[in-house]
Parts: structure tokens; C-alpha cells; sequence
């Protein structure tokens, strides 16, 4: 049997007195106690107060890490807490702080009672275990890919985003004003693609609504590298006529999915793979993308919440009205229903810029009535304060509203320009997507000012004002984008790799992602 001594610089010392003082017989440990091992416990705080747990071996120690940190730094400096047998030593001393990441560790040397044995630990590091399914994310990984600097642009930083020039179209990022101070609205030349993105397993599709018009194939879908960012070729369309193509998305696992108009009825197709043919859902009557025909700002706006090729809900905005409605369609067991739900969001659809949209926030799909986030333009374009963000029941009754929208010039926050509406009819800003990653809720948002681009995780509350990780709290200076077709954003969670893949698309500008861990 084994008993207990706690090490930490108190016990250290005390251990260290008791060392030179004399003992009674009676006071020594029993025979089967003189022995020399680490039990128990063992735990490292670093100088910035965080807490690693140990997992103690036969010679090793291992300190547990999210694999996504750099051990040598957040491993330095650390001051071990653990537990020895009784009457044993330990050298070196339980109160030296060490560099716990360092390569081979460092070695802990116990020492019996007696003498007469030693044991030998190295105190080293491996990747931490996952957390529980419910307990969401705990690090947000930069991943922006090639030639994600401060290049490429006219007038000033570009903040990590990728631009849409090393994203498979030509072209150079420019400010809304020419070198010769006039003004060119429409250039795709400059990045206004009218770009709606999506993941299709280690891909994200990224498709240019500008170029689909023109019937510009090798320009209208392109496909790149989830993680590098590198163009790896072109969206397999099989028999879809890319100039009906009007709009794209992803469901909750990386399924793309896409509408195709045909006048008197819509086509929804999904992918799992973005390089073969993808399958035909179904079709519906129901208009998904209503506004193609208006002109180049057609707004439109597509979610998938669940799985397509299983239970899902598919939302878009229905024609603007004074009502905002909404059309919602269900997929059940990979067949799409014949139904179509009317959701009425109760603010105007059809004043200023005309971009609405809803995200449908559950836990599971399929539900019954769940809730949902409003996105809203109100006011004038191009005025202040323009947008709104709330959240409704699934009858229309707001419950939550975005704090303080007005917070423009704190950039560093995730509300950076949620007020102006952008000058284009239809423009998308701002955008946000109920998320569920690792079985916890989120929200993705992605906005700007006339000047600024933003993207943001949030904590799934009321009013959405906590950012879940700073990592995933992006702002970048891009030059004058009111003119622009504003952003896009994307997410999934890779069941396989058991994360999340995070992406938005800035007009302008480029393109910026992130990757959720769920290590503890």
C-alpha cells in the first residue's frame, strides 16, 4: 500500500528539513512503503496561470496539451505540483520552475525512503484528449493559406486575407477609385465576383455569379485546397447549365449544395465530391432565388441546416415583402419533401438595400419549430447603422438583438460595421450562420463597415456579443468596398477529424478561413 505526500514548494521544504532531522522508529514508513514512484497526480501551471494535466506512466510523465499550441512556449517557465510515496525525495526540487516542452523532456529522479531504490521519470508533453460531444470548440487555428499577407492592394493592408487573384481568377485588388480618380463600380477585374462559397469535403468551391452569367465556364466555379488555399481545378457541373446556377452553399458536414433555376420550377443538386457529377435532390416550385432575374445584385441567399443526403432544412428568401418572408423546404432521409413552409420574419424584406436572411439555430434537425437568426437591412443604403441582427422564434417573435450595433470603430470586435448597408441593391452584409461544432452552438458573422471586412465566431446568446475565441475575430482594411457585392461566410464540421472548418469570402478582396480544435 502506498501513502500520500504532496509536492509543491511547501512540501518540498518540509521534505527538505525532514531530511536532516531525526526520526523516531516508530515514525518511519512500513516496509512495503519504501518505494520511489510518482503517484497519484501530476499538474504544471506556466507563468500565465494555465493548468496541465498529467498522465503518469511507468518512466513518463506526460503533460497534456491542445495540439494546435506551441509546447516549448506554453510549457515554459512551469512550476510542477504531484505527489511521491512516502518518506521519498525528488530531485530536482518541486518548486524550480522547468521548460516542460523542451525536446526529451526533463528527468525527475525519486528516491525511497531507504535509499535503496530509484526511479527515473522524463516530464514531457503529448496532445490532450478531446473534449466531451456538447462542449464546442476550445482553439481556433489560423489557416489562410498561400500569399496571405499585406500585398495586392492599392491603398492599404489586406490583414491575412488570401487574395482572389492566387485563388484561380486574374485580376489585381484595387480600391473602388482608378489611379486616374474615376470610378469603376463593376470590374470583376478588381474582385467584385458576386461570390457565394462553399465546402465540399477537403475543398471549398468558391462560384462566381458574374462569371456564370457570361456562361464564362472556366471562370465561374473554381475549387481550392481547405487547407493550402492552392486552386485545384474546376466544380464538376454534369448536365447543369452554369448560367442557371444562381446561388451555393454547404450543409453542416461539408455536402455543397446549389439551385438551379428553370423558370417554372427549381433544381437543388448536392456534391460530396466537388470533381464528380453531382446528384439531383429534387425539385420544387417554390422560387429560391427570386431577385436573379432583377439584375447582377440578385441578394439571394441559401442555407442548409443538417445532413442533405439525409434530414435537413433548406431556407432562402422568399420574394421581399413587407412581411419578410422565408421559404423553408425539408429533406427527410435524403428525399426533399414536396412541402414548402412559409416564415415570416415580421421586419420588412422589401425596403433600402433588400438583403435578408435566416439561419435555422438547433441542436438536432430534424425539430419542431426552432429558432432562428434575422439578419436585416433597414434604413437607407449607404447610411449608418443600416443593418440589424436578431433573433426570432420560428413564429416570429423576436426573443434576442444584437447589443449595440452602433460600435463601428472598435475593430477589433466582432460588430465592426454591422451598421452600413453597402450601395449595391442586394449586396450581401452582413452575414450570419447558426453553427454547431462538437455538438455546442455558435454563430459565424461576417460584415464591415464602407471600408473594413469582419468575420467573427460568436457564443450562441441573445445578443450574440461574446466572441468565442480571438483567433476567429478577423478585420482587415480593404479600401472602399461599398461598391462591392459585401461577404459570404461558410462552415462545417468534419465528423471524420472531429473539427470545425470556418470560411468567408470578402468582396474585394479575398478569401479568409480558420479551423476549430476541440481539444481540452
Amino acid at each position: 500500500m502506498k501513502a500520500i505526500v504532496k509536492f509543491s514548494a511547501l512540501a518540498a521544504a518540509i521534505a527538505s528539513l525532514a531530511a536532516v532531522s531525526c526520526k523516531k522508529e516508530e515514525d518511519k514508513p512500513q516496509k512495503e512503503q519504501y518505494e520511489a514512484d510518482i503517484i497519484i497526480s501530476f499538474t504544471a501551471k506556466n507563468p500565465a496561470g494555465t493548468v496541465f494535466q498529467g498522465e503518469i506512466g511507468k518512466d513518463t510523465v506526460y503533460l497534456k496539451i491542445n495540439p494546435y499550441l506551441d509546447p516549448e512556449e506554453e510549457l515554459k517557465g512551469c512550476v510542477p505540483t504531484f505527489f511521491i510515496s512516502s518518506g521519498a525525495s525528488v530531485v530536482p526540487d518541486a518548486s524550480e520552475p522547468q521548460d516542460f516542452g523542451v525536446k526529451g523532456g526533463v528527468k525527475y529522479t525519486v528516491t525511497s525512503y531507504d535509499g535503496a531504490k530509484v526511479h527515473e521519470y522524463i516530464v514531457t508533453w503529448k496532445a490532450s484528449d478531446k473534449k466531451p460531444y456538447g462542449e464546442g470548440f476550445s482553439y481556433c487555428e489560423i489557416t489562410d493559406g498561400v500569399n496571405a499577407d499585406n500585398s495586392n492592394t492599392a491603398d492599404g493592408p489586406m490583414g491575412g486575407v488570401t487574395p482572389f487573384n492566387t485563388l484561380g481568377w486574374e485580376g489585381t485588388r484595387m480600391d473602388y477609385y482608378l489611379p486616374d480618380g474615376s470610378g469603376e463600380k463593376d470590374s470583376k477585374l478588381y474582385g467584385d465576383l458576386d461570390c457565394y462559397i462553399g465546402y465540399c469535403g477537403k475543398h471549398i468551391v468558391l462560384f462566381s455569379r458574374r462569371y456564370a452569367l457570361e456562361g464564362d465556364t472556366q471562370n465561374a466555379t473554381n475549387v481550392v485546397h481547405r487547407d493550402r488555399l492552392t486552386p485545384e481545378g474546376k466544380l464538376s457541373l454534369g448536365s447543369i447549365d452554369v448560367t442557371l446556377m444562381q446561388t451555393l452553399a454547404n450543409d453542416w458536414y461539408g455536402h455543397l449544395v446549389a439551385v438551379v433555376d428553370k423558370g417554372d420550377i427549381n433544381e437543388i443538386y448536392y456534391w460530396t465530391d466537388p470533381f464528380k457529377d453531382p446528384v439531383l435532390l429534387g425539385t420544387t416550385t417554390a422560387n429560391l432565388t427570386p431577385f436573379a432575374g432583377d439584375n447582377e445584385d440578385c441578394g439571394n441567399n441559401l442555407q442548409v441546416a443538417g445532413d442533405i443526403t439525409a434530414d435537413a432544412y433548406i431556407t432562402a428568401q422568399a420574394p421581399r415583402s413587407a412581411e419578410g418572408e422565408h421559404y423553408m423546404l425539408t429533406v427527410k432521409g435524403g428525399v426533399l419533401s414536396s412541402e414548402v413552409e412559409i416564415i415570416a420574419s415580421g421586419y420588412e424584406s422589401d425596403d433600402t438595400g433588400g438583403w435578408q436572411m435566416i439561419s435555422i439555430a438547433s441542436d438536432t434537425i430534424p425539430c419542431e419549430e426552432p429558432d432562428y437568426i434575422l439578419c436585416d437591412n433597414t434604413g437607407e443604403l449607404g447610411a449608418n447603422h443600416g443593418n440589424q441582427i436578431y433573433i426570432n422564434t420560428f413564429d416570429g417573435i423576436t426573443i434576442g438583438e444584437v447589443a449595440n450595433p452602433l460600435l463601428q470603430n472598435n475593430l477589433q470586435t466582432w460588430w465592426v460595421g454591422n451598421g452600413p448597408s453597402l450601395y449595391r441593391t442586394g449586396a450581401h452584409r452582413p452575414y450570419v450562420s447558426a453553427m454547431l461544432i462538437n455538438g455546442k452552438q455558435y454563430a459565424l458573422f461576417v460584415g464591415g463597415s464602407m471600408w473594413w471586412q469582419a468575420m467573427a465566431v460568436l457564443e450562441y446568446d441573445m445578443d450574440l456579443s461574446t466572441l468565442a475565441h480571438e483567433n476567429a475575430n478577423v478585420a482587415a482594411y480593404t479600401g472602399t468596398v461599398g461598391w462591392s457585392y459585401g461577404g459570404l461566410g461558410a462552415w462545417y464540421w468534419d465528423r471524420e477529424e472531429e473539427a470545425g472548418y470556418v470560411a468567408a469570402w470578402w468582396g474585394r478582396a479575398g478569401l479568409v478561413t480558420r479551423k476549430l480544435t476541440c481539444y481540452e
